[in-house]
């Protein structure tokens, strides 16, 4: 299990850049398109930019659809991958609400997988949190 796991999410990529829309805030128009789920296109003084990432969330998106793009690499720490995920991006675009609720559901899957594993294996955690 845990080869066939890190297997697939190694032929996703290693490295994998997601992007997140904030909502346009009340009375303004937003200037984003999310045509698919890894194309992103800007719009500014009449001209379109196309950006592609690995995925895209609209600005609909919930907090639950960014976490399950990014949980199984809470397995792969459990297995004994070193694991990163970093916010980037300007002043209010809604990075600390993102990894605040990243960090709390990732935690709470690491204390119950290792709950599960613990006829298995011993664990303990670190973690470095930086803002």
């Amino acid at each position: 299990r845990r080869r066939l796991h890190n297997q697939v999410l190694e032929l996703k990529g290693n490295i994998r850049v997601f992007c997140r829309v904030r909502p346009a805030g009340e009375g303004h128009k937003s200037s984003i398109l999310v045509p698919s789920d890894d194309e992103l296109v800007l719009t500014s003084a009449g001209k379109h930019n196309s950006f592609s990432y690995d995925k895209v969330f609209a600005p609909e998106a919930t907090q639950e659809e960014v976490y399950n793009e990014t949980q199984p690499l809470v397995v792969s720490c459990l297995d004994g991958y070193n694991v990163c995920v970093f916010a980037y991006g300007q002043t209010g675009s809604g990075k600390t609400h993102t990894m605040d609720m990243m960090n709390s559901r990732a935690l709470g899957d690491l204390f119950r997988l290792s709950g599960e594993r613990r006829a298995i294996a011993d664990y303990s955690f670190k973690l470095t949190a930086i803002e």
